[in-house]
């Protein structure tokens, strides 16, 4: 994003991607930022809504 004029950008890549509570991955600026602690399913139900993931 920051070739499209910002100078730091942090959030999702994708729109499909904001709809988990707790997402899998952020990007800051090119860098990938992974929460392996959100990837089991149990987590990432639509809805979950809580302190179980990151």
């Amino acid at each position: 994003m920051t070739e499209h004029g910002w100078d730091y950008w942090f959030g999702f890549k994708g729109t499909g991607d904001a709809l988990q509570y707790y997402p899998i991955e952020l990007w800051k600026n090119d860098e990938r930022i992974t929460f392996e602690e959100n990837r089991p399913d149990d987590v990432r139900r639509p809805g979950i809504v809580g302190n179980r993931g990151v």
